[in-house]
């Protein structure tokens, strides 16, 4: 039986117990050090989240903390992060070729990073990836409009790729998903006095 040293405050069982609900909400759970680095007021060391769990009634199922009966939660998103390690590279690598190609023609683009399942460790082989770009201010639209003509001709030549509910497209799959964001552009100098 694990023994547990009491949290360093009293409010500790309750932070935990509203970041484990937020993280339920969004569909996720993590284990006790994770837990501990994203509680809602600070930091906990792990062996305070798993003081903290025990005491505020929570479980630990796979090696994730949940809420009680939140067994089905722990196990789906256990089994998401097994099939993230099996599949995520191949799926990265097919993203890393992607994106070099409107680098290479569009130098509004600032950078590009990779957001959603594949970043979060739950990658299925349906998911799509989605694609965070930075653009140069005023070029939001002509980076949208690049963007997608090649997810369209990226999508055609990946008919084959595994699709749910949410990726399945009539023609081709939705293998990628960008988001573009505005760069903030440099700032004025200052006006001098005169």
């Amino acid at each position: 039986m694990l023994e547990f040293s009491p949290a360093p405050t009293t409010l500790a069982p309750e932070r935990v117990s509203r970041s484990v609900a937020l993280l339920e909400r969004r569909g996720y759970a993590v284990t006790p050090a994770r837990l501990g680095g994203l509680c809602i007021g600070g930091p906990l060391a792990e062996k305070d989240v798993r003081w903290a769990a025990a005491v505020g009634g929570l479980e630990i199922v796979d090696g994730l903390v949940v809420n009680p009966g939140g067994r089905r939660l722990a196990t789906q998103i256990a089994a998401r992060a097994r099939d993230h390690a099996v599949l995520a590279g191949s799926y990265v690598a097919m993203t890393q070729r992607f994106v070099r190609k409107p680098g290479a023609f569009a130098p509004f683009i600032r950078s590009v990073w990779i957001a959603g399942s594949p970043a979060s460790g739950g990658f299925r082989e349906t998911d799509d990836v989605d694609l965070n770009l930075v653009v140069d201010d005023g070029h939001r639209h002509l980076a949208y409009v690049a963007v997608n003509a090649l997810g369209l001709l990226h999508a055609m030549a990946h008919r084959s790729k595994p699709v749910d509910d949410l990726t399945r497209r009539p023609h081709a799959p939705r293998p990628i998903t960008p988001n573009l964001n505005p760069a903030r552009p440099p700032p004025r100098p200052p006006v001098p006095n005169s």
